[in-house]
């Protein structure tokens, strides 16, 4: 090695013979270093991150506990160009590159088997979405996906999808159609009573879970900040539904229509955070039949539209929900609120407040049974 003063220096020559390392003063330079970066997720290895101009380098990729390594992640980068294809040993997930001349950098995910509850869903998720791993899907391979398209819809065998938690990819459950024939990705998967919702910016639920046995249902996981829900609990026209309490998520609600039309199973509506309704331009049919709907919590704002609650017999605090979300400045405009109720409700002092506020924002309070 060549000294000059208390300093290493880089790579250099003595005559014909090569120095790798020359000290200059007392700071260590490495000019002759290739840098290694790793860019893993759930993935360690014990390899260097530095390596000689021109040395050879090996690294073992190790995934963390209770994790498998996804082949299709890995990649290699020296500079600007791609090397996976000749560095990568997918057998033994290492990498070997002879001759490291630039810097390099090697990208790696490991990602957790998805363990299902229901094999008939398990087998449609493996087939359309995972399978790097023979028969299985990752967490990593759920969470890449943007749409379940109609791999559900209208299959009455399956009963659990907990696991759709890990599709954080998903933007919409909407399927096909408008109006009463209004149809989502769960339509009339009949046996299905259990369901978790990612934590996914999906947007569009209308008809998603017509016609499904699920009893709870909560989508205030999305991470939307508006969205659709046409139709989304809408039942047939005779017989009873599954359903009985529906979470909804705080944010703007832009469409509404027919959402709870015939849901006569459904006993209680609750919002996560407030419901803004100021983009809703009608609520058609949206209560219809909701015969044993009782309770409304949380906050609505903006509604600008004639509301029918008729058919349901609201407990006090839950028609102040409704009342208390009525916009000011309309005209012409009718809540319908359940002639059953009325004694009840105007026997009440924050309710009668309600009304007088309500009456004086434009809005004539109505009462009937259907």
């Amino acid at each position: 090695m060549l000294y000059i003063g208390q300093r290493k220096a880089t790579r250099a020559y003595l005559g014909t013979k090569q120095v790798k390392y020359i000290f200059l003063g007392d700071a260590e330079v490495w000019g002759d270093y290739m840098a290694i970066t790793f860019a893993f997720t759930d993935v360690t290895t014990t390899a260097a991150n530095k390596v000689i101009r021109g040395d050879s380098y090996t690294a073992t990729l190790t995934a963390a506990s209770g994790k498998v390594l996804l082949p299709s992640t890995v990649s290699v980068m020296m500079g600007e160009t791609d090397i996976t294809s000749t560095a990568y040993n997918s057998t033994t997930n290492t990498i070997t590159i002879a001759s490291v001349t630039g810097d390099v950098t090697i990208t790696a995910i490991a990602s957790a088997i998805i363990t299902f509850e229901d094999s008939a869903v398990k087998a449609i998720c493996v087939e359309n979405w995972g399978g790097e791993i023979t028969d299985e899907i990752t967490e990593y391979e759920a969470s890449l996906v943007t749409s379940l398209g109609d791999n559900f819809k209208n299959d009455t065998t399956i009963t659990k999808f907990n696991e759709l938690r890990y599709f954080t990819g998903l933007t919409s459950l909407y399927s096909s159609g408008s109006g009463d024939s209004v149809s989502g990705q769960f339509y009339n998967c009949s046996a299905l009573t259990e369901i978790t919702l990612p934590a996914a910016p999906i947007s569009d639920f209308r008809g998603a879970f017509r016609f499904t046995a699920t009893p709870n249902l909560d989508l205030s996981p999305t991470t939307a900040t508006s969205f659709k829900i046409d139709s989304i609990l809408q039942g047939s026209s005779s017989g009873t539904t599954a359903h009985r309490v529906l979470t909804l998520p705080g944010g703007r609600c832009t469409s509404i229509l027919r959402a709870f039309k015939r849901a006569r199973g459904l006993t209680t509506l609750n919002i996560d955070g407030v419901l803004d309704l100021s983009s809703v331009t009608a609520f058609s049919d949206m209560f219809i039949d909701c015969n044993a709907l009782t309770t409304i919590t949380g906050s609505i704002t903006g509604i600008k539209y004639s509301i029918k609650l008729a058919f349901s017999p609201l407990t006090i605090a839950s028609a102040l929900v409704i009342l208390n979300g009525l916009a000011s400045g309309v005209s012409s405009k009718t809540v319908t609120l359940r002639s059953a109720m009325k004694s009840t409700y105007e026997a009440d002092d924050d309710f009668n407040a309600a009304v007088t506020t309500a009456v004086a924002n434009g809005w004539t309070v109505a009462y009937s049974n259907s």
